[in-house]
């Protein structure tokens, strides 16, 4: 009988043991699980930043093809900037920064083209919250522009 009431306390041992590690295993698993949550909605940011910057991108292509005053109000040599943000919908807060390039034109087979350079950028948030997209198209116009 002596030899049992020395091992009376192992049991004791062991369940703390068992309950220090699965305490560990929860806390890590609790920021696996935060870590996932945040990378997922960084993801659906990112994806917003994107078309962000193809719609800014479709509105300055639009306005670059539209005719010749909408042209050269947002495309120059050098490089002209324009800069604003969304401000409704899924898209509301982003910042948007478009560039046009205009390297001139061109004639070619008696028809007169313009060549631009455009790079959209479109941000949002700060810190671990930032998300960043950039897009650029180079454009020709295959005729002159209306004025």
């Amino acid at each position: 009988m002596k030899s049992l009431k020395k091992q009376a306390g192992i049991s004791l041992v062991s369940a703390l043991f068992i309950i220090v590690v699965l305490a560990l295993m929860g806390g890590y698993m609790l920021k696996l699980s935060s870590v996932q949550h945040l990378s997922t909605g960084l993801s659906a940011k990112g994806i917003r930043a994107h078309f962000a910057a193809v719609s800014a991108l479709e509105w300055a292509t639009w306005l670059a093809s539209n005719s010749q005053a909408d042209h050269d109000s947002i495309c120059s040599n050098p490089a002209t900037t324009t800069n604003f943000q969304f401000t409704s919908g899924t898209l509301a807060g982003f910042n948007i920064t478009v560039t046009c390039d205009n390297y001139g034109g061109f004639k070619e087979a008696s028809k007169n083209y313009e060549v631009d350079f455009i790079t959209v950028e479109a941000s949002k948030g700060g810190g671990n919250d930032y998300v960043y997209r950039k897009v650029t198209a180079t454009i020709s116009t295959g005729s002159v522009l209306p004025p």
